[in-house]
């Protein structure tokens, strides 16, 4: 799969089980919102099994997803 280039909005976090992804993602959208960002595209999730190996019971995983650029935010918002 290839994705667009341009701006994303990325974090990376430990968790300890699967079900601990939806608590994720919600706070990545409420920060989003938060800080004015404008998700245009659908949240990536990763799994980073190779850094899991190295965290007892834990899994790496990172969300990302494609925003819109900070000028075209910006001027939406009236700023």
């Amino acid at each position: 799969m290839s994705l667009p280039g341009g701006d994303y909005l990325s974090i990376h976090s430990l968790v300890n089980e699967d079900e601990d992804l939806e608590p994720l993602i919600e706070q990545f959208y409420d920060y989003a919102a938060r800080q004015s960002h404008i998700i245009t595209g659908p949240l990536i999730l990763v799994e980073k099994s190779y850094l899991s190996l190295f965290s007892e019971n834990k899994l790496h995983y990172e969300l990302q997803a494609l925003i819109e650029p900070a000028a075209k935010s910006e001027r939406r918002h009236g700023t």
